[in-house]
């Protein structure tokens, strides 16, 4: 039987009940929270969440290939290209500083060509103008490199600031540019979430405590358990509460209070469960923009910084390549060239590249750890579908029964050991009312 109407059943024939009249009021005003506040794009929530899970896979091959809807996104693949990129300019770095060391000093120009690079392709006896060309293309090359570079220091700056740009994720949701601001949202929500929770909780331990007492049955009591923990505490609940059973009637037992605490424990129970969920969300939520912003983000600060310094010198050696070859010879000697591309190689391009190797090692890693957060999504939208299944359909399959109540009952052969959802219980709830006032 549905549990919705259950409870609406109770606070109909019940006033004995504190509370019942509210109970129906509080189960449709969650139904309709929830699909206000989480029917996203969708007609409701429950479409909302089938819209989202069916979208995890095309976010996951996103996050590795590459959003083809944003370019600026940072996926595996580029990580990965850019890891490869800095391996193979160690390696070429490596090879042409050996090229240096062994250059003939007559023949120092050639090194203009070939160092720093873009490779380009082996010239025999180039003209002044072909050299002019390859340092103009490499001016461009290591300039345009540079507007990319600024362009992702300036997203970092405002990840990392407090401005109150708004950005849209893969799910069409938005939130705040500034992850300092959207940590401080989530963490804010996940407190929130947190305290509605355990007043729900601490609740429902009340209600545990007089239904355990009084019938002997096996409630878990939920305060003490970790958010890890609540959601199989809540559906241990849930199925121990199903299964209890209401005793005989008899001047020692005021079945009637005990029918109320297990109709106050359903309906506490979707209202734990929804808080429960939001606490996690938004707490898992919270711990990815921390770790965002106290680990990927400084070391893509920290690499972008690398790139840029590495760029600045390029720009800075192609210049005085344009001199040099400006100048025919009269100014800066051949020795000098081999010891400023020496130096070039060793003290600004090698060492960056190294810090930049392993910044983007560790981002890669930290970023395919991401992927594990996907699973987390997918865990809470089917929790939250799971909630919707129990409150279209009753919190539980209700399976509690009412025993004949003695001498003061009017039992016939479809009352007796009915379960607690075939049969509406305002029927039940009458016969104990018949059965106190006889007494």
């Amino acid at each position: 039987m549905n549990l919705i109407r259950v409870i609406a059943a109770l606070a109909c024939v019940a006033p004995a009940w504190a509370g019942a009249n509210t109970s129906q009021q509080d189960l449709d005003a969650l139904a309709h929270q929830i699909d206000a506040s989480e029917k996203g794009q969708s007609s409701d929530a429950r479409a909302e969440y089938k819209r989202r899970l069916s979208l995890l896979p095309t976010i996951k091959d996103w996050q590795a290939n590459g959003n083809p809807n944003d370019h600026d996104a940072v996926s595996l693949k580029q990580l990965n290209d850019e890891l490869a990129e800095v391996t193979a300019g160690i390696a070429e770095a490596n090879k042409n500083l050996l090229r240096i060391q062994a250059a003939p000093v007559e023949y120092a120009a050639l090194l203009i060509v070939t160092v720093p690079g873009p490779t380009v392709p082996l010239l025999n006896n180039p003209t002044r103008e072909q050299v002019r060309q390859i340092l103009a293309e490499r001016k461009t090359y290591w300039q345009d490199k540079r507007n990319a570079c600024l362009k992702s220091i300036d997203t970092a700056r405002r990840m990392r600031g407090s401005g109150d740009a708004t950005v849209r994720d893969e799910f069409g949701d938005s939130h705040p540019e500034s992850l300092t601001l959207w940590l401080k949202s989530e963490t804010s929500k996940a407190w929130d979430y947190r305290r509605t929770a355990n007043r729900y909780l601490a609740a429902l331990d009340e209600n545990a405590v007089v239904i355990n007492g009084s019938l002997g049955s096996n409630l878990p009591i939920l305060s003490g358990l970790s958010l890890n923990d609540l959601p199989e505490g809540l559906k241990t609940y849930r199925d121990r509460l199903s299964a209890v059973k209401i005793p005989q009637y008899d001047r020692a037992t005021d079945t009637l209070s005990v029918v109320t605490n297990i109709g106050q424990a359903n309906t506490l129970l979707p209202c734990a469960t929804r808080s429960v969920i939001l606490w996690n969300e938004a707490g898992t939520r919270a711990d990815k923009i921390r770790g965002m912003l106290t680990d990927i983000l400084p070391r893509m600060e920290a690499a972008h910084a690398n790139q840029l310094s590495i760029i600045d010198s390029v720009l800075s050696d192609t210049d005085q390549d344009v001199s040099f070859l400006g100048n025919a010879g009269a100014g800066e000697s051949g020795q000098a060239l081999i010891t400023r591309k020496s130096s070039l190689l060793q003290n600004e391009i090698l060492p960056n590249l190294l810090e930049r190797w392993n910044d983007l090692s560790i981002l890669t890693a930290r970023y395919q750890a991401l992927f594990s957060s996907l699973q987390a999504e997918a865990e809470i939208l089917k929790e939250k579908t799971e909630l919707l299944d129990d409150l279209d359909g009753g919190l539980q399959s209700v399976n509690p029964s009412i025993q004949p109540y003695g001498n003061n009952s009017r039992p016939s052969n479809d009352q007796e050991n009915l379960p607690y959802g075939n049969k509406k219980i305002s029927s039940r709830i009458e016969e104990i009312s018949k059965s106190l006032s006889h007494q």
